[in-house]
Parts: structure tokens; sequence; C-alpha cells
């Protein structure tokens, strides 16, 4: 069934639900009753929800939505959302010729690290491979990551052909082996944008972003190739050691900086 996922009072008469079961809203609930904020004795039928608050694309007919009603995800989004559906996309920018539609917008993408897709790009990154090593024995890393998967899991950074290994769809990226380094840890930032159309293109950011850090300083020296602590900023790979720090550097790393966007 559908949950209740916010407390929202009920003067604004919001009704939320998140879709665990990714079933056919309106189809196979009609007529059925859902819970509303989690009271057995409050219930309403599916036309009346405005929120449906859900993982992936729902099962769900959105030309018949009605006008006060709303989904987070826009149909497709995993074109943007998922690394090699937005790696062809990037692609298709670059490869369009001057003064073709869209073409003014490649230089943005030009500053994307060299990308495949494994195994459909296999040829292609052996080839990459083979050229970084012959220009530049040094510049011999690589990252690899599962097409869709989040908070650092199945990320490895390799440095030999024999180490790379799948069981799915896979992206191997450049490594940047060179980072802007924050007093020697390695880290990233980002900002929350909410987009409520995409033609005309509508977005609103939010003031405050964040950042998050490495706890183990920048080193591709050795073993220390291999530390996930090192090279990936994800809280859910550092939280664990986060512990472990003195509490003048817990305090700085190992965590989500705020910053204003």
């Amino acid at each position: 069934m559908y949950k209740h996922f916010c407390e929202v009072s009920k003067a604004f008469e919001i009704y939320c639900f998140a879709d665990f079961r990714n079933t056919l809203l309106g189809a196979t609930s009609m007529g059925k009753p859902a819970l509303v904020k989690n009271d057995p004795d409050t219930q309403i039928y599916y036309k009346v929800w405005n929120l449906l608050w859900t993982w992936g694309r729902p099962k769900l007919d959105y030309s018949k939505l009605l006008v006060w009603q709303k989904v987070n995800h826009f149909p497709d989004s995993k074109f943007l959302s998922r690394k090699d559906c937005l790696k062809r996309c990037i692609e298709r920018y670059i490869k369009r010729p001057p003064g073709s539609r869209g073409s003014q917008l490649a230089e943005f993408f030009r500053v994307t690290p060299e990308t495949f897709v494994l195994p459909h790009d296999y040829c292609e990154f052996i080839e990459a491979f083979s050229k970084y090593r012959e220009k530049n024995p040094s510049e011999r890393m690589w990252i690899m990551k599962p097409v869709c998967s989040s908070r650092g899991r199945g990320i490895s950074v390799i440095s030999d052909i024999n180490e790379v290994s799948y069981s799915e769809p896979t992206i191997v990226q450049k490594y940047i082996e060179r980072p802007l380094l924050l007093d020697g840890y390695k880290f990233d930032l980002r900002i929350y944008v909410l987009v409520t159309s995409f033609n005309p293109l509508e977005a609103y950011i939010y003031k405050e972003g964040f950042a998050r850090l490495a706890t183990v300083k920048y080193s591709v020296t050795g073993d220390d190739m291999k530390n996930r602590l090192i090279h990936l900023t994800n809280t859910s790979v550092q939280k664990k050691h986060v512990d472990n720090l003195p509490n003048d550097r817990r305090r700085m790393l190992g965590g989500d900086w705020l910053h204003d966007a």
C-alpha cells in the first residue's frame, strides 16, 4: 500500500505517500482506501493524494494526473541520474557539429574525464588505457563504478588492466590524480536543486550546500591507491572511520560542512 511519509499539518491538506511497491497508482489502487498519517481510522481514496514520493519511476500515467497532484520524479529522469545514461547524453552534446542546436553547450562538458561503459566500450577503453600508459606511466589510475549504485558501493580505483572485473554494466573513468585538496584531504561540494519543469526550464537552488571530506590525507603511493577512505568522500564510507580520529580532526573531517551555494 501507500504509506504516509511526512508530517504535515491537516490545515494544509497535503496527503503524501511513499510508493514502496511500485504498483500502478490509480488502477490497482482504484477504489481501495489508503492510510493517511498512519491512522487506520482516517482513510481516503486514491484520487485525494497531492504528492507521490517514490524512489524510481512509478507505473503511473502522467497524462491523467489531476492538477493538484505531483510526483517527485520526471519521466525518464534516469538519463540524467544514471551514470551510463548521463555519459551518453554528454557525448551527444560534444559530438554535435558547430552551429547546430545545443552545440554551444559542448564546451561545458569537455571538462568531463574520459569515460567508458563496460562491456559496450571495452575495446575503446583498452585503447585509451594503453595510450595513457605509453604517454605518461604516472597517469595510470582509473576509477570503476556500477552504473546504477550509490553510497560508494562497488567503487574501486585501479591501475592495472588485469584489475578490470565486473558482473554488471560498469562505468570506468580516468581518475583525477592531482585533485584540489583541502588541507591535504580530498573533498567535494554539493548543492540541492529542485527542478519543477524542463520545458520551459524552471529550477530552484537551495541557499545552503554542503562539503564532504575524506578522513585520510590524499596519497596514491603504495597501498594508498586502494584505500577507500582516501579516495571516496561518501559519508557512508567515511562515517565508520570518524570515531577513530582525535576530537579536533573529527570536527573537521568525515562529515558535512555547510556552505552558501
